[in-house]
């Protein structure tokens, strides 16, 4: 992802993903707000609704960790309407709860199964609470406003405005967080 300075933002070179690092928020498509700090609580969306989507999480991932944020301190929640909609992810995990909860009460269920599908159980409230904390602090405070875009700029910025975030990648730096994959 580029650094344009007359924006103050990271782009890709579509656009379709960005980062603006003084209000710390990410956007896919200029709408879904998957990366955002509530009150010292960095956030990041791992729900991935398509590929791209996947695409641009795993570029954010990579930023983030280039430009030295502490990714293991973030707090991973999936919500499928973006962050701006935190009670999509709580709906998200009462759905999943519910399906493990028929999942037990199946017959011929498996025991060790039975007992992962609890420790699920477990995970998903937590991470609804999680979810309630930070509806707690945002209390509308959260703006969904896209981020600033430098597209309405007349003139095309100067090359050496810009600089290229490395790409370059050795493939025994990557983590996985959920289903996403990152380099540290």
């Amino acid at each position: 992802m580029k650094y344009f300075k007359r924006a103050g933002i990271y782009q890709n070179s579509t656009k379709s993903n960005s980062f603006d690092p003084e209000i710390f928020k990410a956007y896919s498509y200029n709408w879904w707000l998957y990366v955002a700090d509530f009150g010292g609580v960095k956030v990041f969306n791992n729900y991935s609704y398509s590929n791209t989507t996947n695409k641009h999480q795993v570029a954010m991932l990579n930023l983030l960790s280039e430009l030295g944020y502490d990714i293991d301190s973030f707090w991973f929640l999936s919500c499928p309407k973006g962050l701006q909609d935190l009670d999509s992810g709580i709906k998200y995990y009462q759905v999943k709860i519910r399906d493990l909860k028929d999942a037990i009460n199946k017959p011929r269920s498996h025991r060790s199964k039975n007992k992962e599908r609890r420790r699920n159980i477990k995970l998903y409230k937590t991470k609804i609470k999680q979810l309630m904390r930070l509806k707690r602090m945002s209390s509308g405070s959260l703006d969904p406003t896209p981020p600033r875009d430098d597209s309405s700029d007349k003139f095309t910025m100067p090359f050496e405005d810009q600089t290229e975030v490395s790409s370059k990648v050795d493939k025994s730096d990557w983590v996985s967080y959920g289903h996403l994959k990152v380099v540290v």
